[in-house]
């Protein structure tokens, strides 16, 4: 399952986030607001959550100690943030160690949370991420495992504060384990950030179609110096779109 997802991931992420044109941003656009509708509503603050604002017990104890009271957060789906890798490069006095941070990183995703909360709650979101001083809000696009692209709000660690690696404390990290397995979503990600031992790319498998097959035209972008350790058909559900000289490819029912 977790393959899977991840080619899928690459794949669309691939075309639509990173190298994707304005006419396939408009052929996909209605389809992504509609999938995104089904479980969002059009108002309020939709947030994606990483590390430690994963845990909801840690987040509502917070609120309690810092007395923001009737704050609620809706649970979305599970999501990925694509091209950007999880980092411990800043020191927190409270968390004894090391703290997540997420920076722009091509090759890499990491994996979280989508939540919505109130407009009214800004402020509290605000506070809870260390933002302005520490962390910064930002706007991302998460990749749900429908393969849907959402616009949410997310939080960086100003460049400023970043220094050299540090290793989080034990208890910060069980913080954040527990909350990823709660969700079925992979804790290596998180071993590899914290240790720093090893620091392999998040998503290591692509699917390929169209004129990037082999002996098609476009294949010769496939030929790295570094060999693919195995090649196997497969396929996957979407909607193949002609777009002259070569396909797109979007989310959809049937098989490609």
């Amino acid at each position: 399952k977790s393959e899977c997802e991840e080619t899928c991931l690459f794949l669309y992420a691939g075309i639509c986030c990173r190298n994707g044109k304005d006419y396939i941003d408009e052929i996909i656009s209605s389809e992504i607001s509609e999938k995104a509708s089904e479980t969002m509503s059009s108002e309020g603050i939709t947030f994606f959550a990483y590390g430690s604002a994963l845990d909801d017990a840690d987040f509502k104890r917070w609120l309690t100690i810092n007395k923001f009271r009737n704050v609620k957060r809706k649970e979305i789906s599970p999501g990925w943030l694509v091209d950007h890798k999880l980092q411990f490069h800043y020191n927190s006095e409270k968390r004894k160690g090391g703290i997540a941070d997420v920076v722009p990183q091509a090759g890499f995703a990491v994996p979280g949370v989508l939540f919505q909360l109130e407009e009214q709650h800004q402020e509290a979101l605000d506070v809870h991420e260390g933002a302005p001083d520490i962390f910064e809000k930002h706007e991302v696009t998460v990749c749900t495992p429908e393969l849907a692209l959402v616009k949410a709000i997310t939080y960086k660690l100003k460049e400023e504060l970043r220094g050299e690696h540090v290793r989080p404390d034990k208890t910060y990290e069980g913080i954040v384990k527990k909350a990823l397995e709660q969700r079925n979503l992979p804790t290596d990600v998180l071993f590899d950030a914290g240790t720093k031992f090893l620091e392999k790319p998040t998503i290591s498998h692509v699917f390929v179609y169209g004129t990037t097959q082999r002996r098609q035209r476009d294949n010769r972008v496939m030929q790295t110096p570094q060999k693919a350790k195995s090649i196997d058909k497969g396929k996957i559900k979407g909607e193949l779109y002609d777009l002259g000289n070569f396909p797109g490819l979007c989310p959809g029912q049937k098989w490609v």
